[in-house]
Formats: C-alpha cells, structure tokens, sequence
C-alpha cells in the first residue's frame, strides 16, 4: 500500500517544535494618492466588457489570436447558470487605511528542479541559494519518469534521474554517481558524490528555511504535470494514469496527511478549447490531469482529485531562462489566472501558487514572484496544513501581503449562508517595502457548475469580474452590500500595484464544502 507520510513521519513530529515551462505585462497607470475609484461590473444585460475604472489594470489579448476564446453569443457562467451577477443592495464598498496585518505570512516557491532530472546543480545548493535569496520554503521536484531529459539540452542531458537511480530521491547516505555528457560532440563524465532528494531537504530545514521535497508526475502529452509534494519513494504509476495516482496517493493509514498535489503550468485552452488544425495536438486533448479518465466529467474528475490536489500555479517559470530578473512582470503565456478561474468553476478547492521551473541555478532569485503562505508557524507540518486549507496567494511581488476574508473567514475558507445572507468582504493589504504604493484591486465570483465534455464554456476572468476599487497605501478595503445567492459559490481578488506587480488570493467558498 503506497504511504506518503508527509506531515506524520517521525521525522517531521521532531521538526513540529522547531520555529519558523512556456514563456510582462503592461503596467497600468497610478492612481491619484489618496483616492478612491469604484466600478460596477454586472447588471441585467451582459457587458461587451467588463467596466472598470480609468487606471483598471489592461489584459493582454489571448496568447492564442488566431483561435477564438469563445463565440461572441456563448452565454457566461451566470447567465447559464440563471443569474446575472453577484446579488447586492447596494454599492457600499470603502477603504481604511491601516498598518500592516499581524497574520504571519511566509514566502516560497514550489517548483524547482535539479540535475536529479533535467535541471542543474544538486539539491543542497538549490536549497541553499533559495533561502540566500530569502525564501522562507522551497520545493525540489525532480520528474519521475526516464523520458525527463528528452527536451534538455547537452548541458542538462546528463542521464541523471530518479527514475533510473531512486538511490538520488531517497537514500539515507551519500550517492556517487555518474554525469554523462556530450557537449560539441565531446563525451564527457563526472563522478558527483551528494545527498538524495529527501535527505537534502531534511538536513537544510531549520527553524528558519522549510524545505519540500516532491516529484513531478507525467508528461505533457500525457495530461499535463501535476506536483506531488511529500511522497517518500519514486513514483512508478504510468504517464497519464491519474486516476491510479488519485488513487494510490488518497491510500493513508491513521494519524498520516496526503500529499499536496499542484496543478502545474495549467493550458485550458490547448486541452480543451483548441480550435487549430494542429492533429498532433487535437490528439492529446481532453487528458489534463486526468479529465479524459474520468468521463471527460468535471463532477467526477474533482470527486477523485479534490482531496489532493490544493495548488494551481498561476504564476510559473521562466523555466528555461538563465537570467536573473530583479523585477518582472510575467507576460501572458506564463500567467494562469484564467485556468485558476475555470478550475474553481468545475469544483476544485484550489489556491494560487508560484513555481519558477528552475532548470538552471536560478532557484529564488529568478524573478520576484512569491507564492505566500498564511501559516502560524514556519514547519513543515504548518506549511501543509495551509496549503491543504488554501490559505496561499501568489505575488510577483517578494513581500506583499494579501489577506482576504468573507464574513470573517480566511481565504480558503468554506461558509455556509442562505440566499441573501449578507456578506461582509475584505481585502487586507500592506507592502513593507512600498507602504505608499497605489493599489487597484478587481473582486471576481463564479458559480460552481462543474461540466462534461458536452457543455463546456470556456469562462475566463473577466466573465466573473464584480467589482474594481482603486485605493494607495496599505490598509482594509470593504467590498460590503453584497448578498449570497445560497448556491454554491466563490469569491476571490487580484490586485495591482501601481508598479504593475500582481497579485491573486485564494478564494472564500460559499456553500461549496470539500470532498
């Protein structure tokens, strides 16, 4: 039977004490300081677009513009659902200003690789240069398959995987090893002594730096990669096999946790809504993370994966880039907020997360981006515990702090109202490094209706765009008035600084509990 162990091994119960692929966008112009600006999104009629206010952050067009993101007559979610917009009184919404939250927050990353797949260095160093670069956590997450070196190039393709030595993932003692390179048609070898996987990120966590070891399971062709964070051998389920991983991972005995399973670089467009004439890719549709193995049912799908799979990255790479990029704003194939979005429609409880795809030692100083954790505590086990509850947002900022609540309840939470139950909706956000900031922050909601094969749309983020305010400095922004429809429901933010750093919470669930 297959353990994972993450949070209850004994090792992590001695840690518990310890304290704690694809390839920016526009920037939108600032505010005026110390004003307010609120648009409206909904009504009775459906908009052209969504209205927004004059300094509202700009969209780049589809990274696809030959294809069509939908029919111009195609109904949103809340029209076909029978709704028209998120119920409200009145508009009421306000900002206070405010010092910085108290709510801890720690900042990492959660997908990385190394040369124990086709990345670079070992995991010592990577785990050593991202906590010199300030990351509070990271994760390793080498490929588990012996097809992984196929896309490197000569300097990564050194036949070095876990696949093939599973001593490099999980042995107690030092591994010696051989890389075998061809470099300019020069074979070349190099004999490397250092710590398994698993062994180098139990040694680096300290009281100040977590560090995650994982896989990333599948290929792209076969589903999609999905991250698998905590399992303590080398995954040999097939390429594709989601449904036996789901499976398999779900399998833990009394007093263990599952994995958190990521959703990595997410395309629904090329899974789902693909209109070219590329066969080759028409083939692989309807597979990502498991879709096609369920019915090509969403209902399904998430029945099986839910209780794993926590993250989506929205934010990932740049994978394949060896420079450092102190400031970056992710262009729109590395940005996927409208996956995050369609992926909430169909029912998962999934949470925004940032992974750079190290291939390169480029771990956590790549760019900026951040992936932030609302924990008590800098442990494995409360790190896990966050992100299982998603209570995580992505930033391309390093130290942005992002708080969301409804009625009270963090992000990630679940409520339970009636129709027309009133809630109260807060944003809390503070910068320590740009208190002064201008923000503009844009409120979405979506209805949970999760699809077939036979009745998808493709709902993107202006479909579920409520609300935009416009507001500078750190402090609380109330969007209040609104009421719940006593369906099932979500409710999330992106915000913007005046800089063009983004940002998007996890959402608050309404009426939607976890499977």
């Amino acid at each position: 039977m297959f353990r994972t162990m993450l949070v209850f091994s004994s090792f992590l119960l001695a840690l518990a004490g310890c304290g704690p692929s694809n390839e920016s966008s526009s920037e939108a112009d600032a505010p005026p300081s110390n004003t307010a600006q609120v648009a409206i999104a909904a009504g009775p009629e459906r908009r052209r677009g969504p209205m927004r206010s004059a300094s509202a952050p700009i969209r780049e067009p589809s990274e696809h513009p030959d294809e069509p993101r939908r029919a111009a007559d195609e109904p949103n979610v809340f029209r076909s659902a029978g709704r028209t917009g998120p119920p409200r009184v009145s508009s009421a919404s306000s900002f206070q200003p405010e010092s910085g939250s108290t709510t801890p927050v720690f900042f990492g990353l959660m997908h990385a690789h190394t040369m124990y797949s086709d990345g670079s260095g070992t995991p010592e160093e990577a785990f050593s240069r991202a906590r010199a670069a300030g990351l509070d956590f990271m994760a390793v997450t080498a490929h588990n398959h012996s097809r992984a070196e196929g896309g490197a190039d000569e300097t990564r393709r050194d036949r070095v995987l876990i696949a093939t030595n599973t001593d490099l993932y999980d042995s107690p003692d030092p591994v010696t090893f051989t890389r075998r390179l061809t470099i300019n048609g020069i074979d070349q070898m190099e004999d490397v002594t250092a710590e398994s996987l698993i062994t180098a990120a139990n040694d680096v966590t300290q009281t100040d730096f977590v560090a995650f070891f994982g896989q990333e399971f599948s290929t792209i062709s076969s589903g999609n990669h999905i991250n698998v964070i905590g399992a303590e051998s080398v995954l040999t389920i097939g390429n594709g096999e989601f449904d036996q991983l789901y499976t398999e991972l779900a399998d833990v005995g009394p007093g263990e946790s599952p994995p958190v399973l990521q959703m990595n670089h997410p395309d629904i467009h090329r899974d789902l809504f693909y209109m070219g004439a590329n066969q080759d890719v028409i083939d692989k549709m309807f597979n990502d993370y498991g879709f096609d193995e369920f019915d090509r049912d969403f209902e399904e799908l998430v029945s099986a994966a839910d209780p794993l799979v926590a993250l989506v990255e929205v934010l990932t790479g740049p994978a394949m880039d060896e420079e450092l990029h102190p400031t970056f704003h992710y262009p729109s194939r590395l940005v996927h907020a409208n996956d995050f979005y369609f992926y909430l429609i169909q029912g998962f409880h999934i949470s925004p997360s940032v992974g750079q795809d190290n291939h390169y030692s480029t771990w956590g100083d790549s760019t900026p981006a951040r992936m932030g954790v609302l924990a008590p505590e800098l442990t494995r086990i409360a790190l896990v515990d966050a992100m299982h509850q998603n209570h995580t947002y992505a930033t391309e900022d390093s130290d942005l702090r992002l708080e969301f609540s409804i009625n009270g309840e963090q992000m990630g939470g679940v409520i339970t109202l009636a129709a027309d139950d009133p809630l109260n909706i807060q944003v809390h956000v503070s910068d320590p490094t740009e208190p002064t900031t201008s923000y503009v922050t844009e409120l979405f909601y979506g209805d949970v209706v999760p699809q077939d094969e036979n009745s998808l749309n493709k709902w993107i983020l202006d479909d579920g765009l409520a609300e935009t305010f416009s507001f500078s400095g750190d402090g609380v922004l109330t969007f209040d008035e609104y009421l719940a429809s006593g369906e099932p429901e979500f409710f999330f933010v992106s915000i913007q600084q005046s800089d063009g750093d983004r940002a998007w919470s996890a959402p608050v669930w309404i009426n939607h509990p976890r499977q």
